[in-house]
């Protein structure tokens, strides 16, 4: 049977340009973007919710959009601390 043969069962790829599809990371810090307010942080300034409440809002919002993040180091170190923090685990 050829590639070419319409009875061949297969899967269609489309690929819509008009939509932003969110990263499986954040840009920032590599954290999973896994609730939906990171999708809507991320929609609102390509970052997780927490990259965004700690440094896209207030008074970095207008650095933010304008291209500014945070150095490295000072991320790597959020990053750490962000590991110490337990979740609270609802029942």
């Amino acid at each position: 049977m050829s590639a070419s043969n319409k009875n061949t069962p297969g899967f269609l790829v489309v690929k819509d340009d008009q939509v932003k599809v969110p990263p499986l990371t954040c840009p920032v810090c590599g954290y999973f973007m896994s609730t939906a307010s990171d999708i809507f942080f991320w929609e609102t300034y390509e970052c997780c919710e927490e990259c965004g409440v700690t440094w896209a809002e207030g008074r970095n919002k207008k650095k933010w959009k304008k291209g500014w993040r945070p150095k490295p180091e000072v991320i790597k170190e959020q990053v750490e601390n962000r590991r110490k923090i337990i979740p609270r685990l609802k029942l």
